[in-house]
């Protein structure tokens, strides 16, 4: 079925128009299919519609088919596919701090540690971790009303600069998340261009995103993240 097709192979699975609608034009009818997303759960729907045998004048024959499949974790496809999806920052000795007001609106995957600060949030689908989360003042990730989707955080998340980590993280530890565990996607490294971006990166003075657009090789942009310049407190350079 062409539905889970679509799906299976979108890059953003968990978000609702990951399998739109669409029809393709067959020598005897139409095909279409498309899915809904409520909750965790897509329902795929298949629609054909041929000419009716009977003759000229008549109503087309049309058929039916659903099924359901349910969401999990981010683990899908080869070990590294996903990380196009992302802005990934690739060094696991490194601690990111994100502060102000900073709202990061685009799935974000940090090898190291994250520290949000003030009023700053992850407000994207995905959220993934390779080391730990702490959060400083009113700092978040997804709210209550507004989840994020998921998010992965190996190392367990705290409120405040002392105490123990927990994990899975939850909302006593300012996560609001469909999905919380502690197994981020072990990405493979390799030769790819696009959303790594920097080895560290502090947005502590900055209340913009800056971003290099996903997948996109520009001028000048290193080929691979060997190649990669770290910014360290560089406000706006990001990009």
């Amino acid at each position: 079925m062409r539905a889970y097709s679509t799906l299976y192979n979108s890059g953003t699975p968990t978000m609702g128009n990951a399998a739109p609608p669409r029809t393709i034009t067959l020598a005897t009818g139409d095909a279409s299919y498309y899915g809904t997303l409520t909750g965790d759960t897509w329902k795929l729907i298949g629609v054909g519609t041929v000419r009716n045998p009977t003759g000229p004048g008549t109503e087309p024959v049309v058929r039916t088919v659903s099924g359901k499949a349910a969401l999990g974790s981010a683990h899908r496809g080869t070990a590294n596919n996903a990380v196009w999806n992302y802005v990934y920052l690739d060094d696991p000795t490194a601690t990111t701090t994100l502060g102000n007001s900073v709202d990061v609106d685009i799935p974000l995957y940090v090898r190291g540690n994250l520290v949000l600060t003030n009023t700053a949030q992850v407000s994207s689908y995905a959220l993934q971790v390779g080391g730990t989360l702490e959060f400083r003042n009113t700092a978040h990730v997804g709210t209550a009303a507004e989840p994020i989707q998921e998010a992965h955080v190996a190392g367990g998340c705290r409120v405040g600069s002392s105490g123990a980590f927990v994990k899975p993280c939850g909302p006593d530890q300012m996560v609001h998340a469909t999905i919380s565990d502690s197994t981020p996607v072990a990405f493979v490294n390799s030769t790819f261009c696009g959303p790594i971006i920097a080895r560290r990166v502090s947005l502590a003075n900055s209340t913009v995103n800056h971003y290099v657009p996903i997948g996109t090789l520009m001028p000048g942009m290193p080929a691979s993240y060997e190649d990669v310049v770290t910014i360290t407190n560089e406000p706006g350079s990001w990009g």
